[in-house]
C-alpha cells in the first residue's frame, strides 16, 4: 500500500519537523518499505517507512544504525532522533529518519584500485561493529533449499521453455554445492555489497549504505558480490579481463584472499542470487528476464575460469 504524499507531509509538519518541511519526495519502494527525501529549512533527511508488520526489522535496523554511529571510522548515514524517538508511527508504517548524505551513485566504469582503497577504509572496520547480526549463510543449506524449490517448480511447470530455463538454473545450483570453506575466522561483513550501496560525496569520499543485512561471514563474500554484481550485469563478455584481474589481485593484497576463498565467495553469491529469485517468485515475471537469469550459468563459468587461470 502506497503512502499519500500530502497527508504524510502534513503529519511530518505537525509531529516531527513542526512546520519546517520544504519538500517531500518519494524516491523508491522496496517490498515492505518506502523511501523519501525530506527537505527542511535546516537539513535534508532520508525517511524510511517500514510496515508495522516488520517491527523486529525496525528494531534491528535502529540498533545497526546506532552501532554505526559509535564506530566513527565507518563513513555511513546515521539515525537521527527527534524528541528522543528512534522512529515515529504513521498509519500502518514506522518511520525512521536517517542522515542524508548528498552524493552520487557510482557506476562500473569508475571501479579501479583507488576506488577499492577508498571503500576499504570504511570496510576494514565493519568487523568491529557492536550489533546483532544475521547468522552466517551456509552453502550446503542454501543449496538444499534451492534444490527443493527447483524440484517443485520443475514438477509444476511442463511448459517447454520454462522447463529449459529451470533446468539451466538447476544445473547451476548443482555446480555450486561447494564444500570448501575459508580457513580464516568468520567476522561481521556488510552482507549486501554492491555499487548501489556506495555513494561518492562532494569531497570524493565513499559512504557505505544499507547495512541492514550485516551478518557473520568472510570478507570474500562481500568482495565477490561487489565485483560480480557491479561488473557483470549485462556486460560480462565485454569487460576487460586485464582490468578485472588487476582488481582481484588488488583485493588479494588487502585481504590475503586465496583461490579457495574466491571459489567460496563466488559460489555463495550465485547460490544467494538463485535463492532470492526463487523466494520472490519472480523468476518468470517476463520470459526475457527469465532467459537472462538462466545465463548466470555462463557468467559463473566465465568468472570461475578467470579465477582458475590466475592461480
Amino acid at each position: 500500500m502506497q503512502i499519500n504524499i500530502k497527508k504524510f507531509k502534513l503529519f511530518l509538519e505537525q509531529n516531527v519537523f513542526f512546520n519546517d518541511v520544504k519538500s517531500l519526495k518519494h524516491i523508491n519502494r522496496g517490498g515492505t518499505s518506502c523511501n523519501f527525501v525530506c527537505n527542511t529549512i535546516k537539513a535534508k533527511y532520508l525517511l524510511k517507512a517500514i510496515n508495522k508488520q516488520q517491527f523486529p526489522r525496525v528494531i534491528r535496523l535502529c540498533n545497526i544504525l546506532q552501532a554505526l554511529e559509535k564506530e566513527q571510522k565507518i563513513y555511513s548515514p546515521h539515525l537521527i532522533k527527534f524528541q528522543n524517538k528512534p522512529y515515529f508511527e504513521y498509519e500502518q508504517w514506522l518511520i525512521l529518519i536517517i542522515e542524508f548524505i548528498d552524493g552520487k551513485k557510482l557506476n562500473a566504469k569508475q571501479i579501479d584500485n583507488q576506488l577499492i582503497d577508498k571503500i576499504f577504509v570504511s570496510y576494514q572496520n565493519i568487523k568491529n561493529l557492536n550489533s546483532d547480526t544475521s547468522e552466517q549463510r551456509r552453502i550446503e543449506n542454501i543449496y538444499t533449499e534451492n534444490k527443493s524449490m527447483l524440484d517443485n517448480l520443475l514438477f509444476e511447470n511442463k511448459n517447454f521453455i520454462k522447463h529449459k530455463i529451470l533446468q539451466s538454473v538447476y544445473t547451476l545450483n548443482e555446480k555450486l554445492n561447494n564444500k570448501t570453506i575459508p580457513t580464516k575466522a568468520s567476522q561481521i561483513i556488510h552482507g549486501d555489497a554492491s555499487l548501489n550501496n556506495c555513494l561518492e560525496d562532494a569531497n570524493k569520499k565513499i559512504a557505505m549504505l544499507d547495512f541492514e543485512l550485516i551478518r557473520l561471514g568472510y570478507p570474500v563474500e562481500d568482495w565477490a558480490e561487489f565485483l560480480i554484481s557491479s561488473l557483470f550485469q549485462h556486460q560480462i563478455y565485454f569487460f576487460s579481463t586485464k582490468k578485472l584481474k588487476s582488481l582481484i589481485f588488488h583485493c588479494n593484497k588487502l585481504f590475503l584472499f586465496e583461490k579457495s576463498d574466491w571459489k567460496y565467495g563466488i559460489d555463495l553469491y550465485f547460490l544467494n542470487l538463485i535463492n532470492k529469485r526463487l523466494k520472490s517468485k519472480k523468476i518468470f515475471k517476463s520470459m526475457r528476464k527469465a532467459w537472462l537469469f538462466s545465463l548466470n550459468n555462463k557468467k559463473y563459468q566465465v568468472i570461475t575460469d578467470l579465477i582458475n587461470s590466475m592461480y
